[in-house]
């Protein structure tokens, strides 16, 4: 986070993580964990858990299919990195996560893929990054997968009161599955959560 707050805390260079597996089949089976960075105070990081349980009353009935349940919140050593261009984003949780990811320009093209449209309360577009490593394992959470190779999407975004005031904080789905194909948790492994 650059830089902003919630309430009087101020949240100026935080970084946090949200892992979270939602909009499943089941939504019994979705959770969300948070990861912030070492050096967050106590006070931030009240602050961010006090937000997210708000945002989970905001949502009511849609929390469970969005987010899910809290499994954790913690402090661990991350690194997020961001090229100057903007087209490559990393974030490494030691141990726990590491994504790797490129924005997608396609063959005779400068500029990245990007899809806009009015998406949700931050902002109306994203860019679309291809993954070279997303992988993610944690004994607290109980969850893990590895989704390397595959699509993901990225945008900044900035949250002001007036953004807020128009329609509360939130997301929209931007799809749902619409055939009858298995979800990719019906395939799983032995072992893969």
């Amino acid at each position: 986070m650059d830089r902003g707050h919630i309430g009087d805390v101020r949240l100026d260079g935080l970084v946090f993580v949200v892992v979270n597996r939602g909009l499943g089949e089941n939504a019994d089976g979705n959770w969300y964990y948070i990861y912030l960075s070492e050096n967050a105070t106590d006070a931030q990081a009240g602050a961010l858990k006090a937000m997210f349980e708000e945002q989970m009353k905001a949502f009511g009935d849609r929390a469970k299919a969005m987010f899910g349940k809290n499994v954790g919140m913690r402090k661990v050593p991350i690194t997020y990195t961001l090229s100057a261009d903007q087209r490559e984003y990393a974030v490494v949780i030691p141990g726990i996560l590491e994504f790797r990811g490129k924005a997608l320009v396609l063959p005779g093209h400068t500029e990245p893929v990007r899809t806009t449209g009015i998406f949700d309360d931050y902002g109306d577009s994203f860019t679309h990054v291809t993954v070279s490593v997303h992988t993610y394992a944690d004994k607290s959470s109980g969850y893990s997968f590895d989704l390397s190779g595959r699509q993901a999407n990225f945008a900044p975004f900035s949250l002001t009161a007036s953004r807020a005031e128009k329609g509360g904080i939130g997301w929209v789905c931007y799809g749902a599955v619409t055939d009858k194909s298995k979800y990719e948790e019906q395939d799983a492994k032995d072992g893969h959560k």
